[in-house]
């Protein structure tokens, strides 16, 4: 029985309350009831568990978003089902996107990075799903006609900053979903 869930729910716990690098490996095998030489058997440094927290809502998202978006008929509703997801991994994963937006460790995205390529793959994978429905809504006339790689870029990365604003105490409102998706609704939606 693989013991790698245990860990990753340990440590995920313990960075959300200390914070990536407060904690230390020993109070995760601790947290999860194991040796710290176990902790060491499944991730080779304490940045391979964030790497693994990493990879495992970064799955989920993609995953999720496209099981969304495949049940709508135009680009809009693949829009609006895209953001519908997001707010709700966002609540329901709210502890794991706390400690990715709040600690994800630089070095994951330096170039000479083992792990860079596998973070640069997701988005890019995430812009392709986001640009596709954009097309799509082009196509079919629910989206404007608008630069897609671009306005893909600039919808990922509206949504990716709202944790960050959360943590540092910015986000003056409590309840952007709607507001957000309003906002963007306005943004595409076809001149007349």
């Amino acid at each position: 029985m693989s013991r790698k869930p245990d860990i990753l729910k340990a440590a995920i716990e313990l960075f959300a309350a200390k914070g990536y690098h407060a904690t230390s490996t020993h109070e995760i095998a601790e947290r999860a009831e194991l040796s710290e030489g176990i902790i060491f058997y499944y991730f080779k440094t304490k940045e391979h568990i964030m790497l693994g927290i990493l990879e495992d809502v970064f799955e989920a998202y993609i995953i999720g978003i496209y099981d969304a978006m495949e049940k709508t008929d135009n680009g809009w509703d693949a829009i609006r089902a895209y953001l519908e997801f997001h707010f709700r991994m966002r609540r329901e994963r709210s502890t794991e996107i706390l400690c990715l937006a709040r600690d994800y460790p630089s070095t994951i995205t330096n170039s000479d990075s083992p792990y860079n390529g596998g973070v640069r793959l997701y988005f890019k994978r995430l812009l392709e799903l986001v640009g596709s429905a954009l097309r799509q809504g082009q196509e079919d006339g629910t989206i404007r006609d608008c630069p897609v790689e671009e306005t893909a870029f600039l919808i990922v990365c509206t949504l990716a900053s709202f944790p960050k604003f959360d943590i540092i105490g910015l986000a003056p409102y409590t309840d952007l979903d709607s507001a957000t998706e309003e906002f963007i609704h306005r943004v595409l939606s076809p001149l007349t």
